[in-house]
């Protein structure tokens, strides 16, 4: 806890969500409270979305919500800025470094 932060969290041996995680700010007088959202299209709300690699194999509009997205060849990717302030960013599934040679 600092002057204006306060962060919650509440070890019960399963992933952050709003039960076990929460960070209160303090700002002009006013508290706002934090924590991670549900997965799924929950996740999205601010979020302003994403990106495709590529165009090839585009037929008309494409929907950046990569949630709805049903052509996995665009290799569509979610927005790291939201309107919210933040954005949870889940890379799990995703290669990572280490101090091993390739």
């Amino acid at each position: 806890k600092t002057e204006d932060v306060m962060v919650r969290y509440l070890p019960d041996n399963s992933s952050f969500n709003e039960k076990n995680l929460q960070v209160s700010i303090d700002l002009n007088g006013k508290t706002k409270t934090w924590s991670p959202k549900p997965t799924g299209n929950a996740t999205l709300e601010g979020n302003l979305l994403g990106t495709i690699r590529t165009l090839d194999g585009a037929n008309g509009e494409v929907d950046l919500n990569c949630l709805e997205q049903q052509n996995a060849e665009l290799h569509c990717t979610l927005g790291l800025v939201s309107s919210e302030g933040y954005v949870v960013v889940d890379d799990t599934n995703h290669p990572q470094f280490d101090n091993t040679e390739w």
